[in-house]
């Protein structure tokens, strides 16, 4: 089983993931294990961010990121933003793909529970 969905979903899916509470230990081994792959790739996809936002980043002699009044991240050439913004927006629509492989029939399992 494979569930597809954008990056930027998956904060929410983790987030009904978490809450749901479920009585069969079944179901909720398969929810345990669909909650840990959604980690890996919220994990994954903060990465891909953070690669993105350090190539626009200003950075101080010591290579951190300068900080504005407001707790932001400068930019090294302010007129990037749109081109930032289109590329983070790009990766927040790209659609990842969660495999069950070894865990499908759990995560079937979960599904006909909830």
């Amino acid at each position: 089983m494979d569930l597809t969905l954008k990056n930027k979903e998956l904060n929410t899916l983790y987030s009904v993931l978490d809450k749901i509470k479920v009585t069969n230990m079944r179901a909720n081994r398969g929810r345990a294990k669909l909650l840990a792959k959604v980690v890996d790739k919220i994990k994954e996809y903060a990465k891909d961010e953070g690669d993105l936002i350090n190539l626009y980043a200003a950075k101080d002699k010591d290579g951190k990121f300068v900080i504005d009044e407001r707790k932001n991240i400068k930019l090294a050439d302010p007129t990037k933003i749109d081109e930032l913004n289109d590329l983070l927006t790009e990766l927040g629509e790209e659609l990842i793909t969660i495999k069950g492989h070894e865990y499908s029939k759990r995560f079937i399992v979960f599904f006909r529970v909830i």
